[in-house]
């Protein structure tokens, strides 16, 4: 039994795969206020809520943007499953030739996703990750990892838009029913929504010409399944793309030898 591990700047995402599928998931909240004892306990109480012992965990692989937290994880990894941890880094042999001027900038997420849309639709791929921040990610045919686009997250737009205004109030997630909103709900609604689609239907546009061929685009993230749908260049909606990514990861590590 496999752990995987997403540490991002606000959700940690958890996966359980016995092989290749994925038996449990969970998010919770990223919390640097934490001790290592208390995450250690948090996760052996998520394992047995879903009756699975950590006893058979055999080890866990671990994505992270934020230093802090991945400390605190591997502390509390190593005190209460006692199994090998794999961080990820630009390091690891995933097949996949970087191409970013400094590797070590590359959030360990991104390299994942682009690693995990490769086995999954083939090169070359588009990841576009709907989390914190909306990024792009390109992987080429030759399984380049050749770099991608960052820009804010729909949530962040929305948030920032709300803090930054005296009289526009806080609204939330769903899908408009029309571009003119015919309040103030549905105007911020609309405009993020849509904004959100134009601005992914470009950028992915731009990557496809300059790639100069038509790449498969998988989305990710907690929106995906909201925005996705909306996009008819999205050819594969997968959530839990990253968890899953990782999964695939120890199994190559293991097939070649390194676990």
């Amino acid at each position: 039994m496999l752990l995987t591990i997403d540490l991002g700047n606000t959700k940690v995402a958890i996966g359980v795969y016995e092989g290749d599928r994925r038996v449990a998931q969970w998010r919770v909240t990223t919390d640097l206020n934490r001790t290592a004892d208390e995450l250690g306990l948090l996760l052996v109480q998520l394992l047995a809520h879903q009756g699975l012992p950590r006893e058979r965990v055999e080890g866990a692989v671990v994505a992270s943007v934020v230093p802090p937290a991945l400390d605190l994880w591997q502390e509390a990894l190593q005190r209460y499953v006692e199994r090998p941890v794999w961080v990820v880094t630009p390091d690891l042999d995933l097949g996949l030739t970087i191409k970013y001027h400094r590797p070590y900038e590359l959030g360990a997420d991104r390299l994942v996703s682009a690693f995990a849309a490769a086995e999954r639709v083939g090169v070359p791929a588009i990841v576009v990750d709907f989390g914190t921040a909306t990024t792009f990610d390109v992987v080429s045919r030759q399984r380049e990892y050749l770099g991608g686009a960052i820009l804010p997250g729909a949530q962040i737009a929305l948030d920032a838009l709300v803090e930054e205004t005296a009289q526009l109030p806080k609204v939330g997630w769903s899908r408009p029913q029309r571009v003119i909103g015919q309040s103030t709900t549905e105007a911020i609604q609309a405009g993020i929504y849509f904004g959100t689609v134009g601005q992914v239907k470009e950028i992915t546009r731009r990557i496809r010409a300059e790639l100069g061929e038509e790449a498969r685009v998988v989305a990710t993230g907690g929106l995906a399944p909201l925005i996705g749908p909306e996009l008819e260049e999205v050819d594969l909606i997968e959530p839990h793309l990253l968890l899953d990514g990782l999964a695939a990861i120890y199994r190559r590590l293991k097939r070649l030898g390194h676990w």
